[in-house]
């Protein structure tokens, strides 16, 4: 059974000037996602230079990664799109996932927010996903039903 439902607990931090300074994506149902991250191509990047145009425009390096990593940066990137997506207010366009707002904390040194993301995707967008046999619809002995009920 492939993950076309995926849900995670994002968190991620900026700094005074509106800079990724971190970020961490705890998927619910696929631990596979929480291995990799965008920072070491991201951090540091200002919010418009994240949220403009495709994964490969905002992280070239993108192009050149062997499967999985392609699809698994994607879904992170589409994670705090949709975050910093509510965090600006635009309201002339709609966030690329549901993002369901814990929490805005703000202080002399940046921005803490963190929520819960939802992924309700097409296997064709995230092919590597697709063939992945992972089950995600146990996790700890917890039944998938309970899981998408937050």
């Amino acid at each position: 059974m492939t993950c076309l439902k995926n849900i995670g607990h994002l968190k991620l931090r900026l700094d005074g000037d509106d800079r990724l300074i971190d970020y961490n994506l705890a998927p619910l149902n696929c631990r596979r996602v929480s291995r990799i991250s965008l920072m070491p191509y991201i951090g540091n990047t200002a919010i418009e230079n994240i949220m403009a145009g495709p994964p490969e425009r905002v992280v070239p390096e993108i192009r050149h990664m062997p499967a999985p990593f392609p699809d698994i940066l994607r879904k992170h990137l589409t994670a705090l799109r949709s975050a910093l997506h509510l965090y600006c207010g635009d309201p002339s366009t709609s966030p690329p996932v549901d993002f369901n707002l814990e929490e805005i904390r703000h202080d002399l040194s940046g921005t803490d927010i963190s929520g819960y993301i939802t992924y309700d995707i097409a296997a064709s967008e995230y092919p590597e996903c697709d063939r992945c046999r992972h089950d995600s619809g146990r996790r700890q002995g917890v039944p998938r039903r309970r899981l998408l009920k937050l």
